[in-house]
């Protein structure tokens, strides 16, 4: 960053900046130190398992009598982790597997507390944490850990899980009241379930016989009496006067044993009001549940499936949003705003045409900093800008306010879009890192999601320390199909539809639009101007457009015979915006903010992978990319007039595999190992059952 550009801010941004510079320096040559001194802690690991494995082959025959896991703590001094860790590494691998993988935990910098848990865990946890370190992945001890687990818990029988899931709910309201209540509760639940079957017993008995009748309705009794007190019990036990999540979908959002507790209440209150013809598929299933004779439960609304609903309560800030490009496709992508900030005027206007009830302020005219104090208490989870940094005269000034934003808002999450050689750009990195942030950079190729721009765009992004958040960009392979010509079919000819011209007129301009969009059907576009900069515009008069400025409607025939200037409805289709958001009005004859927006439809994508890591979803983003941003509805306003709404799809439609929503499935975990095993050769012995028998420990 130039002197000259920061003598212009205020003195205390100025100071502010050179204090960042410096830490930033001083941090960078920290963490070198630091990464070389953790790669040198995991070389001495390998180290003495090296010389452990050679002292082996040198004992030979007398291991049986030398006990090498106690020498190595009484003589050598190692902890008792220590010395099995590095028998085991040697009896786990061996030549140029343990080299390899050596290798690939020196290089990923990790600490000999993970490598311990790595040589704990299974071959196929171990696997995949190589997957992780090739691609680039911070891998700690507690990651390791949890891979094992999820590997483990995948193994299980279902049965198993549901048992778990179900003694774990029960053991967790019990700590509060202590296990007597549960125990009544439990005992109560069979009492009715013994009722159930004396009821039965005298319905297939009983004919005419008045004495069978009075039975029945004297054991119909007793179980409305029982049911009342377990719901007592359970509303006791549970602390809650009501059933968790009564809705089809809140179901499932809870886990099996909320969705079975929920089914159960359900089924007492039925007990209870004496209609016992109206319980679930399996009449008494959610009292056994209680009684913990089963692990799960039939709920009584006939739901037999779970169903796949991904929650839609994260929130995102927008600091400058310009015309609603990032905003729109973070939302499309399942996150809420909590506050949209635009530089006011026709901005603020037409974005709260399109989207009246979000809550959008005018950064000129409002209080920014209370504004940003009062959004860190909400524990925001993305925080962006629709405008990228290059748009800006000032630079340095917007750079200042995403650095406010960012330290005082403390999202988990940022993302704001730069240039190129932003990314070479050590300083501006540093400046994020020193607020306590991973930053990275993303290139995204927008062709691949059907935006018909040659131009990749460049995303630095950054994740709060301490979160287990790996955000990987998506991509389309193979891509969907894009290109000028593609894109402007439909608009290009609007004009050959009004009737304006002679038919004879209107059919040779026609056939020219159609020789015009077949050369350029497939062509990718060049890089939009920037306002009150002078760009290269013969990329654009090559295509046969007209760059220097847009209008509000399509090309007449007399344009058309040079180049042209789009229309904003081309604009907004070139940049991925939906037809119907409103963007027509400003600067329409020389620039237009459109043009410096983020793509809506890449910001979905962008937005969907950052929601996929923060809450382990798979999505299909080919699915996604195919379908459109929003519907237009039609509602009424307090007053009873007819509002014009937007809404975006629910992110739940593009689940990629619905059985199994969030978390990877086994069979893509296996398809990675695979992959990777196909990189590295030497790895295939280690999977080989018979390799793995020879040093099987004893």
């Amino acid at each position: 960053m130039s002197t000259a550009v920061d003598s212009m801010q205020p003195e205390n941004k100025s100071n502010r900046l050179v204090v960042r510079d410096e830490s930033a320096d001083a941090l960078s040559v920290a963490r070198k130190k630091l990464l070389a001194f953790r790669r040198s802690q995991a070389r001495a690991f390998f180290d003495a398992a090296a010389t452990v494995a050679e002292l082996e082959k040198e004992l030979g025959g007398l291991t049986s009598q030398v006990n090498l896991f106690r020498w190595l703590q009484r003589d050598v001094g190692f902890s008792a982790a220590e010395a099995r860790s590095c028998i085991d590494f040697n009896h786990q691998f061996a030549g140029a597997a343990a080299e390899e993988v050596g290798d690939a935990l020196v290089e990923g910098c990790v600490s000999q507390e993970a490598i311990r848990a790595f040589v704990k865990c299974d071959w196929q946890s171990k696997s995949e944490t190589l997957i992780r370190l090739r691609r680039g992945d911070r891998v700690h001890a507690v990651a390791v850990e949890r891979i094992r687990r999820e590997n483990l818990t995948r193994a299980l029988p279902h049965e198993t899980i549901v048992q778990r899931e179900r003694r774990a709910y029960f053991g967790q309201a019990a700590r509060k009241l202590g296990m007597k209540t549960k125990a009544s509760l439990e005992r109560e639940a069979n009492d009715i379930l013994e009722l159930l079957k004396q009821r039965d017993a005298l319905a297939k008995d009983s004919g005419t016989d008045s004495i069978e009748a009075a039975k029945q309705c004297d054991v119909t009794s007793a179980i409305q009496k029982k049911a009342r007190k377990t719901l007592t019990s359970l509303k006791t036990l549970f602390g809650k006067s009501t059933p968790p999540r009564p809705s089809v979908r809140g179901f499932f959002e809870g886990g099996a044993a909320e969705a079975a507790l929920a089914g159960s209440w359900h089924e007492l209150e039925r007990l209870r009001d004496g209609k016992l013809d109206e319980l679930s598929l399996v009449p008494g299933s959610g009292v056994a549940y209680l009684a913990g004779k089963i692990s799960s439960a039939v709920v009584h609304l006939g739901v037999r499936s779970p169903v796949p609903v991904v929650p839609e309560n994260m929130k995102f800030v927008d600091i400058d949003a310009g015309v609603g490009g990032m905003a729109l496709g973070l939302r499309a992508a399942g996150f809420l705003p909590a506050a949209v900030f635009t530089a006011g005027g026709r901005q603020k206007i037409d974005l709260k045409k399109n989207m009246p009830l979000w809550d959008i302020e005018d950064r000129f005219t409002v209080d920014v900093k209370g504004v940003y104090s009062r959004l860190a208490t909400q524990d925001i989870d993305v925080l962006t800008s629709g405008r990228p940094w290059h748009s800006y005269t000032n630079r340095r000034e917007y750079l200042n306010n995403a650095l406010d934003a960012v330290s005082t808002i403390n999202p988990k999450v940022f993302v704001f879009e730069g240039r190129p050689e932003d990314s070479k750009d050590q300083p501006l990195a540093a400046s994020f890192e020193e607020l306590g942030y991973d930053v990275n950079w993303h290139s995204i190729d927008l062709g691949q999601f059907g935006i018909a721009q040659s131009k990749p765009r460049e995303l630095i992004v950054g994740t709060r320390w301490g979160l287990d958040v790996d955000i990987k960009m998506p991509i389309i392979e193979p891509p969907l199909p894009s290109g000028l010509g593609r894109s402007l079919a439909r608009l290009m000819s609007e004009h050959a539809r009004n009737s304006s011209e002679d038919p004879v007129d209107r059919k040779k301009f026609r056939k020219a639009v159609g020789k015009w969009l077949g050369k350029r059907w497939n062509a990718p576009i060049p890089e939009f101007p920037l306002p009150k900069h002078n760009v290269k515009k013969s990329g654009w008069a090559a295509l046969g457009i007209d760059i220097s400025g847009f209008k509000q409607r399509p090309p007449t025939p007399e344009e058309f015979k040079k180049p042209f200037k789009l229309s904003v409805s081309m604009l907004k289709v070139l940049q991925g915006f939906p037809d119907v958001w409103e963007a027509e009005r400003e600067h329409s004859f020389r620039s237009h903010p459109v043009a410096v927006s983020f793509p809506p439809s890449a910001a979905r994508m962008v937005g969907m992978a950052i929601h996929a890591a923060m809450k382990e979803v798979d999505f299909d983003y080919r699915r996604a990319c195919e379908h459109r941003l929003v519907h237009e509805v039609t509602a009424r306003d307090i007053t009873g007039l007819p509002i014009r709404l937007l809404e975006t799809i629910p992110v739940s439609e593009f689940v990629g595999d619905r059985s199994r929503v969030f978390r990877i499935s086994a069979e893509e975990v296996e398809k990675r190992r695979q992959q990777d095993l196909d990189h590295w050769p030497e790895l295939k012995e280690v999977d080989d059952p018979e390799y793995r028998q020879s040093f099987t420990l004893v």
